[in-house]
């Protein structure tokens, strides 16, 4: 590879391995994402975790696939392509990495926007899009990558948080916000965008304690999306008063009080010069606070857990993981490619 202005560290520590890399705008050439099988993975099922089932399940062909990830896995991640797949379909000149965008095509929030593509909006069935307001890596026709908020109207417009349109966007993907204007976000503001529970509470699918908490998950999703923000408001005031904390004070000063999932996350980030990758174990805040420390302006989650993963070109014989989590599931429907400047 050609010198870049490309930084990348590594980190063994715990379990899961801490990556970081920072990358300015002038040595990007193209931003660009792939989605296996658009046309017909949109507006699928996604996994389900409020239909009974909080470890999922998938719909496909009207055929409900219990296990989406152990079970029925080979079934249920029909629409998952290999990395060789999307690496072919996004047609690379030069040096490029791809990030995990793992999250879109499986969870309700994830929801992704290209101007070319017919129709222009990808999101599972029944996301209620409309309605709801997405912090979105933007991607302009001209000009740097941003971080914005985004609505849609019923006819798959983007539009700014005031409801105008937007006529610069080439494409855009959505994730849970870490980082706003330097600041960090704290999880009182976006838990309800946390279709997997676990990525917000402790709560277990494996381990001595998973029976108790795949019953209390079932009743955290019970009535899901209405009653979804009350019900996990209400297991965190629990989590408060067991350790005699008052319900004012579990957010108190824009921080939480309470102890929150500590998970594996892949994050983007992106200030006026260059983006940020870090994929690290934390919760959603301390992972903003990092991204925040290291200059990031705004920062997204893109995937979690088994899903990260960060794939370079310029690994020796033919490209290769510069990063994977320990249980790493390398197919995929959505990956974010960038590729360098000559």
């Amino acid at each position: 590879m050609k010198r870049k202005r490309i930084s990348i560290d590594l980190d063994y520590v715990g379990d899961q391995p801490e990556f970081r890399m920072e990358v300015y705008f002038d040595s990007v050439g193209r931003l660009l994402l792939s989605i296996a099988h658009r046309q017909i993975s949109n507006r699928e099922s996604g996994v389900l975790r409020h239909t009974g089932n909080p470890l999922g399940e998938r719909i496909v062909n009207g055929r409900t696939l219990s296990g989406a990830f152990h079970e029925s896995k080979k079934d249920a991640r029909l629409y998952h392509d290999k990395i060789e797949e999307h690496i072919e379909a996004l047609d690379f000149s030069n040096d490029f990495f791809l990030i995990g965008n793992g999250n879109l095509g499986n969870n309700f929030w994830n929801v992704a926007w290209e101007q070319d593509k017919a129709p222009r909006l990808y999101c599972l069935k029944d996301e209620p899009f409309t309605t709801r307001r997405y912090s979105c890596l933007v991607v302009p026709t001209t000009g740097v990558p941003r971080i914005q908020d985004l609505k849609f109207d019923n006819l798959e417009n983007v539009l700014d948080i005031e409801r105008d349109p937007l006529e610069d966007v080439d494409w855009a993907t959505y994730g849970q916000r870490v980082v706003e204007d330097g600041e960090v976000v704290w999880i009182g503001k976006t838990y309800e965008q946390f279709y997997d529970v676990k990525h917000v509470l402790p709560l277990k699918d494996h381990g001595p304690t998973k029976e108790q908490d795949i019953e209390k998950m079932k009743k955290l999703y019970e009535g899901y999306p209405e009653d979804y923000n009350g019900n996990v408001a209400q297991e965190m005031f629990n989590i408060g008063e067991r350790l005699s904390i008052t319900p004012q004070g579990i957010f108190r000063d824009g921080k939480s009080r309470i102890p929150l999932a500590e998970y594996y996350h892949n994050v983007l980030g992106v200030n006026d010069e260059k983006m940020f990758v870090w994929q690290a174990t934390g919760t959603p805040e301390e992972i903003g606070q990092r991204m925040a420390n290291k200059g990031a302006k705004d920062a997204i989650i893109l995937d979690n857990g088994g899903s990260v993963g960060f794939y370079a070109s310029w690994l020796f014989p033919e490209g290769g993981w510069l990063n994977a989590s320990n249980y790493f599931r390398s197919d995929r429907i959505s990956w974010i490619g960038v590729e360098l400047k000559d």
